[in-house]
């Protein structure tokens, strides 16, 4: 290496780097670079030689980069961790007054990648987060809510613990939620959860979260709305906590729907790939009866015992039933599962969503339906954030 070039070796990531990269962004900025890596010269990767993580350890042994990390990441995956590069590429900031070097990381991060919660949460002020947002006031908080069961039994819930996803990219694994709610105070926050959060003993669960939201300053409202009266051609009963702020003086949200239900035979496969039965399933299936829900009402009365819980049948002048993670579809009128472009259908997801088959399911049973999810936000939008009458969810595209 001579003062012309720099070794990578020498270079780390920002531990406190505030945003990270999907695989895709990556391979995109790795063609890239391949195709004209002269394009850093003005676009240059800034380092500093004297850095001290925010938990306080010494990096002064590394050039740590505060931006340019996604770039020094493809530099390695392309030319080798130990390769001499081009000292034209880079940027030496370390005469940068510390004060205003986490300035600078938030003026950088403003609109590139994908947020690291567990830093933002963790590191960062409100104010600060209202620059990396862009924007003066966080408009929503989309997220879902930890199920009863896998609290502790005297575990507090915290208001910022139910955020998880937020409109500008920014995820949050459950152990990252803390106060997340309470510290970035957004103008609605939308909780949702299984149908069952609102029944039984989950009931005194529902009056924590609505006593904490309380307490955080918001007004919230729960909402049990099934997705096949919302456009969805799928029986799915979800709970929507939608919560206002207060201090915004905003009107109880008013959720009109009117939509026609959409029966499975809207959605048929008119040239289905085999998803044929099992031997045991098909010798159930024969013995079926337009009354009948699922396998298990078949094994019933044929076998004399309740199995097969989990194999709902698809009946198609009904709305299609619940597509759950365990769970399969049978077609009543066909000895046949549900295809993939079908539960694609079902679930209101695009046809080239990319999960594998074997995934699928999962994915959808895990999900809230897209199309349901839309008529929620298009209400919030017209009624809360824009100015303008009640919409009738079948305005929704």
């Amino acid at each position: 290496m001579d003062e012309k070039t720099l070794n990578l070796a020498a270079f780390a990531e920002n531990p406190d780097n505030p945003s990270t990269a999907a695989d895709d962004a990556i391979a995109r900025l790795m063609k890239k670079l391949r195709k004209v890596p002269d394009g850093l010269k003005a676009s240059r990767i800034a380092y500093v030689s004297d850095y001290v993580t925010r938990a306080g350890a010494d990096m002064s042994g590394w050039l740590v980069v505060l931006s340019g990390n996604k770039r020094l990441r493809v530099l390695k995956e392309i030319y080798g961790e130990n390769a001499d590069v081009p000292a034209e590429w880079f940027q030496d900031i370390t005469s940068m007054p510390k004060d205003r070097r986490r300035e600078f990381i938030i003026n950088m991060n403003v609109n590139e990648g994908e947020w690291v919660s567990s830093v933002l949460m963790r590191q960062y002020s409100r104010d600060e987060l209202k620059e990396l947002m862009g924007k003066d006031e966080l408009d929503a908080i989309l997220s879902d809510l930890p199920r009863p069961q896998t609290l502790a039994e005297n575990e507090e819930i915290e208001p910022g613990e139910f955020a998880s996803e937020m409109t500008f990219k920014f995820s949050l694994t459950r152990a990252e939620r803390d106060r997340a709610i309470e510290k970035l105070m957004p103008k609605v926050a939308i909780l949702e959860n299984v149908s069952g959060i609102v029944k039984g003993n989950a009931r005194d669960y529902c009056r924590r979260i609505l006593a904490r939201l309380s307490d955080a300053g918001y007004a919230t409202q729960v909402f049990l709305l099934n997705a096949a009266t919302m456009g969805v051609p799928q029986t799915r009963q979800r709970t929507f906590f939608i919560a206002r702020r207060r201090d915004l003086g905003l009107p109880p949200l008013k959720l009109k729907v009117c939509e026609p239900p959409v029966p499975f035979s809207e959605i048929a496969d008119s040239k289905p790939a085999p998803e044929t039965l099992t031997a045991r399933e098909y010798a159930l299936w024969l013995k079926r009866r337009p009354s009948d829900t699922g396998f298990d009402d078949i094994a019933k009365r044929v076998l004399g015992k309740g199995s097969y819980f989990n194999t709902r049948l698809v009946h198609s002048d009904r709305v299609a039933p619940t597509i759950c993670a365990a769970n399969s579809n049978a077609l009543y009128d066909a000895p046949r599962h549900m295809t993939r472009t079908e539960l694609l259908l079902a679930a209101s997801f695009p046809l080239d969503y990319s999960c594998s088959t074997s995934k699928l399911r999962f994915a959808i049973g895990m999900s809230v339906a897209p199309v349901q999810m839309a008529h929620v936000a298009s209400a919030i939008k017209e009624q809360w954030l824009t100015k303008g009458d009640a919409p009738c969810s079948r305005n929704v595209q």
